[in-house]
């Protein structure tokens, strides 16, 4: 009788770390399930924005940029983007000026960002 409850135990122990992998297991994919899904979002608010086509000048690959980078960072220069006050410079720069890559927007409030992921791509 005492080896039937030992394997009782164990049966029941076993299961219940069988439940709890799996439930990690679920949990897991969901929240890498999610991450996808609001970087997704993320680049779709970039494309809309003059800031998609500034990486785009400078040949800033998008999915590198949003693997590379923290949300808040991404959220803050999508805000510095839309509260820009200096459109029309950006929209000279993005239409008007010759297609040179090195030279700088210095108007841009995400002039340091964009610098930091140009020489990142130098190296």
């Amino acid at each position: 009788m005492a080896n039937y409850s030992g394997f009782v135990a164990l049966s029941v122990l076993g299961g219940f770390l069988i439940a709890a992998a799996l439930y990690c297991l679920r949990v897991s994919i969901r929240e890498l399930l999610s991450g996808q899904h609001f970087r997704a979002g993320l680049a779709g608010q970039i494309t809309r924005l003059r800031l998609g086509r500034l990486f785009a000048r400078h040949d800033i690959d998008l999915h590198d940029y949003l693997s590379s980078q923290t949300a808040a960072e991404i959220l803050r220069q999508i805000r510095n983007c839309k509260q820009c006050r200096n459109l029309s410079r950006c929209d000279y720069y993005l239409n008007e000026m010759r297609r040179d890559n090195d030279i700088d927007p210095s108007f841009c409030p995400n002039r340091n960002a964009i610098a930091r992921l140009r020489q990142r791509l130098q190296s």
